[in-house]
């Protein structure tokens, strides 16, 4: 018989994110956080809060658990905690600490109607840029404009340095941080325009090439600045 080597799924689980390096590895942090306060909190399980041998995961606390999910969620977020959960277990699968994948079948649909996502028309985007007020972020503003036209993410357009953009041929060439050393086709050229490379400047000396172009605060305070523009700009759309 195999000897059991994992006791308590929840050290698998602790292992499992140390050992991680990917870029979503706060989803799974908050993916083994959901499952402890769905433990905790549903009493039939409660008293594996603590400690819970791999066997001891079924299909019914699985079903108990996307429950669970949806009624603390909205929108891609239960879903998005979900897929992270699995993946977690699929390696414990691989790994033959559990036989067979107890999630195996279930899954969690998406409402489209909570999901339809809200654009920018290009006559609100030229609104935006028409307008200014006090205490405003240009560096924000700037960026979210060059995020519009290139259709980049935040966490793309806050990296990318002067080096990237090859003036020459009018080209801004990165390595997505999403997909970063896991997958070939995380290197993307955009082409860019006169009008795109207005957004960006030129370095004021030689040196200045590998600093950010977009100096930009925290995610958080970059919303908040861009809710309030749209809002000034008398645009009624979550953006």
């Amino acid at each position: 018989l195999k000897k059991e080597r994992i006791s308590n799924f929840h050290d698998f689980f602790e292992e499992y994110i140390e050992n991680y390096t990917k870029a979503d590895k706060r989803m799974i942090q908050l993916a083994h956080r959901r499952f402890r306060a769905f433990l905790k909190e549903t009493p039939a399980y409660a008293m594996y809060d603590r400690i819970i041998r791999p066997q001891q995961l079924t299909k019914e606390m699985m079903l108990a658990f996307v429950e669970y999910l949806k009624a603390h969620g909205k929108g891609e977020g239960p879903q998005s905690i979900y897929q992270r959960f699995k993946k977690v277990l699929t390696n414990a699968v691989e790994k033959d600490i559990l036989p067979k994948n107890p999630c195996d079948g279930i899954t969690i649909k998406v409402d489209e109607k909570t999901l339809k996502k809200e654009v920018l028309s290009p006559e609100e985007i030229k609104r935006l840029m028409e307008t200014h007020y006090a205490n405003e972020n240009p560096v924000i503003q700037r960026a979210f404009l060059f995020s519009l036209f290139c259709g980049l993410r935040w966490c793309d357009v806050s990296d990318i340095t002067y080096r990237n953009i090859d003036y020459a041929n009018k080209l801004l060439i990165f390595e997505q941080n999403k997909t970063r050393g896991h997958s070939s086709a995380s290197g993307v050229v955009i082409p860019l325009n006169e009008d795109i490379l207005s957004f960006v400047g030129q370095p004021e000396t030689a040196d200045d090439r590998d600093n950010e172009i977009f100096p930009l605060p925290s995610h958080t305070a970059c919303l908040k600045a861009v809710k309030r523009w749209v809002k000034r700009a008398g645009i009624d759309k979550h953006i």
